[in-house]
């Protein structure tokens, strides 16, 4: 199977790394020689595949800043965002349930009954 990843080529600073370039790669290490080649033996290769980055953003710490100094968070993976829908519909099944049987009480005169008892 054919994979592409997006790397971001990192030359190395005083607090860090900066974002010089990106490039897509099937491997890490060809990524991390062009970063070498380009920028020096300090400049790292990252996978930013999954990360809304841009040329300019700084690398600190396993983190990515924007130009504002505000961390770049990661974009969910495809099976996260599964995860997250089914969690969603778990939850909107359980209300729906809730309804349902607050609804059914109602019809019947149950619910009313106890609202006059308090």
């Amino acid at each position: 199977m054919w994979c592409n990843q997006i790397f971001s080529l990192l030359s190395e600073e005083e607090n860090g790394h900066k974002i010089e370039n990106i490039i897509v790669a099937d491997n890490y290490e060809i990524a991390n020689r062009i970063a070498r080649l380009q920028y020096g033996d300090s400049a790292i290769a990252v996978d930013t595949t999954l990360y809304p980055v841009a040329i300019g953003y700084t690398y600190q710490n396993g983190r990515f800043y924007d130009s504002n100094g505000k961390e770049v968070k990661k974009n969910p993976t495809e099976d996260e965002r599964i995860k997250k829908a089914e969690q969603n519909i778990n939850t909107l099944t359980d209300y729906c349930a809730d309804l349902l049987y607050s609804q059914c009480l109602l019809q019947l005169g149950i619910e009313e009954e106890s609202r006059k008892e308090n």
